[in-house]
């Protein structure tokens, strides 16, 4: 007699992917399993009932979204034949490049001929179904032409778009919004005599540009406010020590190094001062216990933007590698309540500069939540969850994530951590 508990039962599922409590044995009879104990080692598992949520801090509340994985990529929509073509191609073409380049040569269109003279057989060879002529592989390689151009031309539209970035950066450098916006922007394309209907485009590449800036500025929020901060960190160059481009590559440089080596994280933007124009950087810094690299000294001068005796807390390393800087410490509920955030954020449309992230600064993650982690529901376009403040641990789910450290001994005899 067929044993009924241990025949392999296949679960049935609604159109949302959930377990409806209900299974379906190998002779197709329905099977009540929703109170059943045991385990099938032929049922398929539902990763729904896993819980697993994303999420984030938009600056008072934890939220979180139901997390859906898509498994596999998609397949490619090309024939074997295209796919070995285009390898074939981009080898090629990349050898021809370097050639050019090693022999001072300038650059030309790429060469039909070789590539026929050496592939064609080769490509006949491997796929003689396809019945492969010279011709066919020319088509192909005019073809690829538009893809890799030696020199690719300015035309009116990369024109138009060039001219209009530089009149937007200009005119949101004097603050201008709206119509003010929109009319200083067109003022300068008509006296470039573009010969058409601006209008549109303007409305169009404005929108754009918003859109742009939004989502980098939401970015930026909720990585300040998932993550950890320690210092709120201001670096100016002196120039007897560095120029504006060298401060710019070696600052960049070192913070990549300490990120690597003592787990240092960062975000922020280099800033031109508004007074003088010399290049500044603002950011928030995570400055792990005892991984703080030089000696930070209390210092008291005069701050003339401010008009008054400032105190500020230099670290000695940066001032002798690049010049003056202050080390402020900072804390979780300052960065919340405050108007830090703002104050960096306030440059990315104002100079158009791109913030500087470190690596392994998540803007949210993912983790199983149960029930009783659930504050509320909220519908914002999808469904999302109110969570507790206490829901994520930064220690536990956010920093192991990414957590490495490259130090060797050669590091840790010649310069060891210093505690300020």
């Amino acid at each position: 007699m067929r044993n009924e508990m241990f025949s392999p039962l296949w679960d049935l599922q609604d159109n949302y992917g959930n377990f409806t409590g209900y299974s379906v044995d190998s002779d197709g009879v329905v099977v009540d399993t929703s109170d059943c104990p045991f385990f099938f080692a032929e049922q398929k598992q539902n990763a729904s009932k896993k819980n697993l949520y994303k999420i984030y801090n938009d600056g008072g509340h934890y939220v979180a979204t139901p997390y859906f994985h898509s498994y596999g990529k998609r397949k490619s929509q090309k024939s074997p034949f295209e796919q070995v073509f285009d390898k074939l191609y981009y080898e090629a073409y990349q050898r021809q490049r370097k050639w050019e380049m090693v022999n001072n040569h300038p650059k030309r269109a790429f060469n039909a001929n070789a590539f026929v003279k050496k592939y064609l057989y080769p490509l006949r060879r491997r796929f003689p179904q396809l019945g492969i002529k010279e011709g066919y592989i020319r088509r192909l390689i005019k073809a690829k032409r538009d893809v890799f151009k030696p020199e690719k031309k300015l035309t009116k539209t990369n024109a138009l778009d060039i001219a209009f970035d530089s009149l937007y950066l200009h005119a949101t450098r004097k603050e201008l919004k709206g119509e003010d916006l929109f009319n200083s922007i067109k003022t300068g394309l008509n006296k470039l005599d573009f010969g058409e209907n601006l209008d549109g485009y303007i409305s169009d590449k404005i929108e754009k540009k918003k859109r742009n800036a939004y989502g980098r500025k939401k970015r930026f929020r909720r990585k300040g406010y998932l993550n950890q901060w320690t210092h709120f960190v201001t670096f100016t160059y002196d120039d007897e020590k560095q120029t504006e481009e060298s401060f710019r590559k070696k600052l960049r440089k070192c913070l990549s190094n300490l990120h690597t080596r003592r787990g240092w994280r960062y975000m922020g933007v280099f800033e031109p001062a508004p007074e003088t124009g010399r290049l500044h950087f603002h950011g928030i810094f995570y400055i792990p216990d005892g991984e703080m690299v030089g000696n930070i000294v209390e210092k008291q001068d005069y701050s003339t933007k401010q008009g008054k005796m400032q105190i500020r807390h230099e670290n000695d390393f940066f001032l002798k590698s690049f010049g003056r800087n202050d080390f402020e410490g900072i804390s979780m509920k300052e960065l919340k309540h405050g108007q830090t955030l703002e104050y960096i954020l306030k440059y990315i449309e104002k100079t158009g500069e791109r913030i500087v992230y470190s690596r392994g600064v998540p803007m949210q993650v993912c983790k199983e939540l149960p029930e009783t982690e659930i504050v509320g529901r909220l519908r914002d376009f999808i469904v999302k969850f109110v969570l507790f403040d206490d829901t994520i641990d930064f220690q536990k789910d956010v920093l192991h994530y990414t957590q490495y450290k490259q130090i060797s001994i050669t590091d840790i005899l010649c310069n060891p951590p210093r505690v300020a």
